[in-house]
Parts: structure tokens; sequence; C-alpha cells
């Protein structure tokens, strides 16, 4: 029997092996007003579940609901709406990928007509003795309605914090894998408005902990548990009821300092810090103060080699850091972090460091390390919210948005606040065509490019660019090496700059009109000056990146017109295809073996009667 067992244990990975896992490596970025160039607070975060993953923005409108009308979603997630609902804007899925099934289909982003502002989320993993003493909650609230709970309702970050705390107080953390009673998944939300920043770590089915961060500080947060030590009855902290008491009673609890009203967060809930965590953590560290993390304690070691300052990890290799949930920048960067700080952090995959990587998540011998900068990249966003009491509350954010991978996209302004109607170009009818008229299709076709993807790969193996034209693989391999050289990314640089630098100008002629119409009470001309800067920019950059994605496209036809073997390439495309299929038809049979070994041993045959 233990024969069998095992048999059916090996033979189960080997069938997960056959399964693409998704990898969430959101990264979320802060830097408090008193580091910054202009005094505003920079918020914001990369969102990276893969490209061709099509995004739009939209403007939800303000409502009024009747009694027992439900806010609910596919994770089973279901609680009444408030009498009023306020207007906001979100990105979302296209809702054609989740099949029209949902109106709002996971809100990432988006920022009230109060001027509360919310990135929801960086997930994160809790560990297994979290998971034994507080596992998430059927019905909970997830993800997928984070943003949109706190956006409809709040007014001000405050109140966003409250509303989340209650709700899980309520309702519980809830599981975004209904069939997985194992999932470990949390959530870190970042909730702002023009006085505070908070940021909001939703760590097992019951417990949480939000931090309002400093003004002196900034923070990266990559897709980890990242409070270190506090004292929970601090003025900055806000704290689940029995964030300590669980992790005592779940023997998970761990604290460098004495106290009854102490705990280190990050020891005691984290699941620890891999190489995704820490060398995206690394990246931005390195940007903002360069010695806050030195080299030797950034590339993961086996967990035994700090097993006394991370007890309860679950990774087999992890890093020692230090890690902390805010720090302060280096003094030679104090008061110059910019809007393009925030973008190159973005951006970034540790150029220069020892832990340099491609936008394609490996260094130069070819050892995946996970870069904040990545091909995966699908849309990012940040939250300009400007402290000037000069400046009204309606037009103090300015929510700054890329729909393509960070460093091959230009970040488009919105006064999200006062915006009535989302642009036609953040909008597409279909996930399965390119659409010239789209900016998400323009941008994420240029990091494509850019990333070695003029030409993909389908499943059955054959290459085709982004209008559905096949090509030899020998060729489509010549093309996408060419436009992913160096010299062709910093053609790409080059054009998303100087395209930035125009947006830039149109942004600020806007705003000086938006000011002038608001200190004249003139709050519906303000909103049609936002409603006409977003539609000015969106086509602006839109007609611009198509020009040139045409420019590229003439680039790649000089690199097939230089030729190959026609007969040669046809005879390796259709071996392509045969590999493929019987790959395909391989993994088939051996699942169905394996359901049939597992249900042989797992399920006890009934006696006859």
């Amino acid at each position: 029997m233990r024969k069998k067992i095992a048999v059916v244990i090996i033979l189960s990975i080997i069938l997960l092996s056959y399964i693409t896992p998704f990898v969430s490596a959101c990264t979320g970025i802060y830097a408090g007003s008193n580091t910054t160039e202009n005094q505003s607070v920079y918020l914001g975060r990369s969102e990276d579940i893969g490209p061709n993953y099509v995004k739009e923005l939209v403007v939800v409108e303000a409502a009024d609901h009747a009694d027992g009308e439900m806010m609910e979603d596919s994770t089973g997630f279901s609680v009444p709406y408030p009498s009023h609902t306020l207007r906001y804007t979100a990105i979302i899925d296209h809702p054609a990928i989740h099949d029209n099934s949902m109106e709002l289909p996971f809100p990432e982003a988006g920022v009230n007509e109060k001027g509360v502002s919310v990135s929801a989320t960086v997930s994160t993993s809790f560990n297994e003795k979290v998971l034994k003493a507080d596992p998430l909650v059927e019905g909970g609230i997830t993800e997928m309605s984070m943003a949109s709970y706190i956006l409809q309702s709040a007014k001000s970050a405050g109140e966003g914090v409250k509303l989340l705390a209650e709700c899980i107080d309520k309702y519980g953390l809830g599981n975004p894998e209904k069939d997985n009673p194992d999932c470990t998944e949390g959530s870190t939300v970042m909730i702002a408005d023009k006085q505070e920043t908070f940021i909001f770590e939703a760590l097992s089915g019951h417990e949480y902990i939000a931090t309002k961060l400093s003004n002196d500080t900034v923070a990266v947060i990559p897709n980890a548990i990242m409070t270190q030590q506090v004292n929970i009855t601090s003025e900055n902290i806000i704290a689940s009821k029995g964030l300590i008491s669980t992790a005592q009673e779940g023997d998970f609890y761990v604290s460098d300092v004495k106290g009854k009203n102490q705990i280190n967060i990050a020891k005691s809930y984290c699941k620890g810090y891999g190489e995704g965590e820490s060398y995206r953590f690394y990246y931005g560290t390195k940007i903002l103060n360069p010695d806050f993390l030195q080299n030797k304690n950034v590339a993961p070691q086996p967990k035994d080699y700090y097993q006394e300052t991370y007890p309860n990890a679950g990774y087999d290799e992890i890093a020692y850091g230090p890690f902390a949930l805010e720090f302060e920048p280096a003094p030679n960067v104090k008061g110059k972090i910019n809007l393009n700080t925030i973008q190159s952090i973005l951006g970034s995959h540790g150029e220069g460091t020892p832990f340099e990587t491609t936008s394609k998540d490996v260094n130069a011998d070819g050892v995946k390390m996970r870069s904040i900068g990545t091909y995966r990249q699908d849309e990012e966003h940040i939250f300009e919210i400007r402290k000037d009491i000069n400046i009204p509350i309606s037009a103090s954010t300015i929510e700054w948005l890329a729909m393509g991978p960070s460093e091959f996209s230009v970040y488009l302004p919105i006064y999200s606040s006062l915006l009535t109607k989302a642009p036609d170009a953040y909008i597409t009818d279909s996930i399965d065509k390119y659409d010239v008229n789209s900016l998400y299709c323009a941008f994420n076709e240029l990091g494509n490019y850019a990333n070695g993807s003029y030409y993909r790969k389908t499943e059955d193996g054959v290459f085709v660019d982004r209008f559905g034209n096949t090509q030899y693989a020998l060729e489509a391999n010549k093309v996408n090496e060419k436009l992913s050289s160096i010299e062709f990314k910093k053609d790409i640089h080059s054009f998303v700059a100087g395209v930035q630098l125009t947006v830039n100008d149109l942004q600020a002629k806007y705003n000086q009109e938006i000011l002038e119409a608001l200190t004249n009470g003139n709050t519906e001309e303000a909103q049609n000056l936002a409603n006409a800067c977003a539609n000015e920019c969106a086509v602006y950059a839109l007609n611009q990146t198509n020009s040139k994605l045409g420019k590229l496209d003439l680039e790649a036809s000089k690199a097939l017109s230089e030729g190959h073997d026609r007969d040669t390439e046809g005879a390796i495309v259709s071996v392509n295809r045969i590999v493929s299929i019987a790959i395909k038809g391989i993994k088939v049979i051996v699942s169905i073996l394996i359901l049939i070994i597992l249900f042989g041993v797992v399920i006890p045959k009934r006696p006859r009667s």
C-alpha cells in the first residue's frame, strides 16, 4: 500500500509539472511627501499577471441602492450595498476574460470623487502554521472586491481602512481559490488621500494590520508581508483584536522585543522572502537607499541557514534581508524623488547590480531571477497626491496610468476624482484580435516587440504577428532577435521618453485650466476639462505609438527580406507542430493514467453485497 501511495505522489508531482503556474509578482511603491521633489506623495503598483491580458479603465457612476440590493462577486463574497455609492474610476480585467460573468472583474486601482485612492492588491503568502490556526473564510472578501468595496463608500483614507477592517472582522478574508482549502493568499492594500497613506496587510482569515506611513519614508512591497517589529498600540497602527493571541495559540508568535503588545509580523505570519520577493525589494532599495540592503543578504540561502531568524518560513530558500515596510531614502536621494524615479523603479531589473536581469526575468547566465520591470507587466499606476493646500481635493490626485510594460510605456495622466467618462482609447471590444484603437493593445505590443515577441509562438507551434499573420520559425526568430536587440530597445526607450515629455506638457496646460475652473466654483467645467485632458493625452499617445509600431513593422520586413531557405523552414515548422501535438497527447495520456491510479488507490472499493 505504501509503495502505491508513493507512486501516486510521484506521478502527481509529474502531473503538476505540466501545469504552468500563475506566479503573482506585483510590486508596490511609496514615497512620502518629505522625500519628493515637489512635496507630493507617490503611491503606485505594477500588475504582472502576464502579457496579452487586456485591461480597461472605466468610470463607475455614483448610484442609489434599494434595501436588499447586494454587492456580489464570483468568489462567493456577498454583502448589501450601502444606500448610496460614490463615483470612482477603476482599472479592470476585460470582462470577456471572465466570460462576461462580472460587471467589474478585479478592480485593481482607482480614485473616488472624494479623493480617496486605492491600489489592490499586492498578493502575499502566509505560512502553514497560520493556515492551520486561521484559514481563509468561505464567502469572505477577496482581492476581487476590495478596491470597489472601499472606493464606493470611503470619504477618507482612514475611513477606507476602517471599512476594510470591519469587513474582515465580520465576513473574514476570503479564499480566491474556492476549491483549495490549503490556499495561503493574503493581500496588501494601499489606501491614501491628501492627508494620509496607509498600507493594510490582510494576514489570514481574520487577522490584519494597517500602518499609517510616514511622510519621511519610502517603501517597496514585493509580494510579501513587510511589517516587521511593531507595538500594536502605537498611534500609527490599526490591528485586529486577535493578531497576537492567534499567533501565540497557533505556535507561530515571534517578537524581538518583550512586551504584551509587541510582535514581529513578518517573522510570525510571513512565509519568508524567496528569490521573487528578495530581488525585487533589492532593485527598489538600490535606487532609493543603496546602503539599506547589502548585496550579501539578497541572494536566498537554504532556510536552515536562517532558521532562528525566520522559524516559520515556508520556502526552501530564503533571504536574510534586512527587510522593512518603510525606510528612509539615502541623503542624496531625499527631496529628489519624482515621477521619473517611481517610473524607473517600476521598470527596473537591477541595472548595474550583481543581480541584474533582462526584462525576460533571467540574468546573463540564463538563471531565472524575477525582476520588477518584466515582460509580464500589463499595467502600472502611480498616484501623485499633491498636498498643496491651494489645490482642491477633487484635483489633488493625478493618476498616471501605463498600459504595458513600464519601461516601454507612456504614463498618461488622469484627474480621476473629476473624471466622468473614460476615453474610448481605454476600451476595446475584443480580447482575441488586435485593436488599433486600443491603448492597451498598442503598448502591450510595443512591449512584446522590445521583449522578443514580435512573432509569438502559439500552442500549435505556429508563429504569428499581432494581426494573425503566420511566419516560418527561423524567420520569426530572426525578427524577434532583431527588434529586441539593445539598439532597438534604446530606440523604443527614446521614443517613449519623447512622447512622455509631450504628454507632461499637455497635463501641465490642463492642470492650470482645471484649477482655475475649480477656483471659480465651476465643477462641471473642471470635469469637462479633466475628461478632455485624459482623452487628448490618450489619443496623442495612441497615434504616436501606432506610428512607431508601423515603423517597426518595416524593420521586421527588412529582416525578412534577407531571406531563408523556405523549404527548410517549412519542414522545421511542420516538425514543431508534430512535436507540439505529440507532447500534448503524451501529457493527456499520462494525466489519465495518474487519475486512474489515484482513484484506484485513494477511493476504496465498495464491498460486494
